[in-house]
């Protein structure tokens, strides 16, 4: 299709043997594959419930997880066998390290898995990587069940971002940079930061919001965090643009509601420019509005009310 996907359908005979069958495509060299498997559908007799110690995991350390394993009807799965099958993914997922271990007499088991001190990230996940946790309990009555899981390992304790309020820095202006930190696990890390020598701090929502003034159209921050727990992180982020960008735009705010004034200012890299800008307010692919901002006072500034027709997602270019 125009978005290069193919697609096909592949019935199966009522008679079929059992099994592990593989689908294979290919596209010129590339050769692409996938196994799948065929058997009848069983409904599950009991279910699987694991309760891990932590949101995610450093290399090297161990997970620890409880395992509950109950009949629907409420009785506990005793004396059950219980493997955990502890794969990781690179190109595709490959098997560690199993663990074996059987149910109490109330159907618990706890689980403890070492991880190995070396594992593979993925650009996917900001360099973190994936372990694909399965654990197949296996009842008197030798019916299986499975249950999969999925644990993110890091090697960062805290991740940091950057994310300009314009899409490139503009030199010679002040342009607003929101440094965000988080655990690997995606909750918002209270920190304190250094950024380029200079303290702030981030709220509850892991968010610090600087002003930065480059004189080129390239800047680095050297930014350190720390969180209360003692976690320290260091990492360089460059900040760039075009040569040909010479201004930023500014909001006052970043959401609005209906009968509320917009009020928006562009700051030019040369404030002795006599130009005039243009202003398009595109809302569903249309033009709702248009203005233009002269220079008034050294400054270029306008404001819109925003009528119920502007109510939703609306895009703001300025040219």
């Amino acid at each position: 299709s125009e978005f290069g996907i193919a697609f096909w359908d592949f019935t199966l005979a009522t008679e079929v043997n059992e099994g592990s069958y593989r689908l294979k495509t290919t596209l010129g060299k590339a050769i692409a594959d996938k196994e799948v498997s065929v058997k009848p559908y069983l409904l599950p007799k009991f279910k699987i419930a694991a309760n891990f110690d932590r949101t995610y995991y450093m290399p090297g350390q161990i997970v620890k997880a409880n395992v509950a394993v109950q009949y629907f009807f409420g009785k506990p799965v005793a004396q059950a066998q219980v493997t955990a099958l502890v794969s990781t993914f690179d190109v595709a997922f490959s098997q560690l390290l199993s663990w074996k271990g059987q149910t109490n007499a109330e159907g618990l088991v706890a689980v403890e898995i070492p991880l190995p001190q070396k594992l593979y990230g993925s650009e996917l996940l900001k360099g973190d990587a994936l372990v694909n946790v399965v654990f197949q309990v296996t009842d008197s009555a030798n019916h299986c069940e499975e249950s999969h899981c999925q644990l993110t390992v890091s090697t960062t304790p805290i991740q940091i971002t950057a994310i300009l309020d314009n899409s490139v820095i503009v030199p010679k202006v002040g342009n607003k940079v929101y440094i965000c930190t988080a655990y690997p696990d995606g909750t918002p890390a209270l920190t304190e930061l250094r950024v380029n020598q200079f303290p702030y701090q981030t709220n509850s929502l892991g968010i610090a919001e600087i002003t930065v003034f480059p004189e080129s159209n390239s800047y680095p921050l050297y930014i350190e965090a720390q969180d209360r727990e003692g976690n320290k992180v260091q990492k360089t982020i460059q900040l760039y643009s075009p040569e040909n960008n010479d201004f930023c735009v500014a909001l006052d705010r970043a959401t609005y509601k209906v009968g509320e004034e917009v009020k928006l200012q562009v700051l030019p890299g040369n404030s002795d420019s006599e130009r005039s800008f243009y202003l398009d307010v595109i809302k569903e692919r249309q033009t709702i509005l248009t203005q233009i901002i002269t220079r008034q006072d050294h400054e270029w500034k306008t404001s819109f009310t925003l009528a119920a027709e502007l109510c939703g997602t609306l895009v703001i270019h300025v040219y």
